[in-house]
């Protein structure tokens, strides 16, 4: 019995602790979408550039098992801004985004959804997430464009490593 005790207690205190960060406003981000760490939740607009934390489509989480409920990434394009997603990567504004060549399979060799948009200009309440930090970064590439409604918060880093 007393061997149980100490992995038991030590869930408790991790649920403990995430509760107590969640509760301030601090997210963690442990995938290496982007600097892993403590982000925290600002009241900020959302804008190009910022990052945000949003609730992936339901779609999208019964087809990737491994996918979070809830991302961090970086809002890379807003209404009015033209989008081509092709097997060359992402384009905004004509400008082709660092790491964003969309790639077959993910880490699990599950191949990935293929998504093309040729002059694509967003609509108002859309965005275009992406991590251009690593290329394995399951972001818009692969499920298209964001609704704003989809966005808890706009986040910044607190500390990451």
């Amino acid at each position: 019995m007393k061997r149980f005790l100490l992995p038991i207690a030590a869930l408790v205190c991790a649920a403990v602790i995430q509760s107590a960060l969640l509760a301030a406003g601090v997210v963690i981000n442990d995938t290496p979408s982007l600097p892993e760490g403590f982000y925290r939740k600002t009241d900020r607009s959302v804008g190009k550039g910022c990052f945000v934390l949003f609730r992936l489509p339901p779609s999208e989480l019964s087809a990737r098992p491994f996918a979070r409920h809830n991302l961090i990434k970086e809002v890379v394009a807003v209404a009015g801004d033209h989008v081509c997603i092709d097997a060359q990567g992402v384009q905004v504004n004509g400008r082709t985004l660092a790491n964003s060549v969309p790639l077959p399979v993910d880490r699990d060799g599950v191949p990935l959804p293929r998504l093309t948009l040729a002059d694509y200009t967003l609509r108002p309440g859309e965005l275009l997430t992406m991590s251009t930090y690593n290329p394995r970064s399951f972001d818009s590439r692969y499920f298209g464009p964001v609704l704003s409604s989809r966005v808890i918060s706009v986040v910044e880093p607190l500390l990451t490593w």
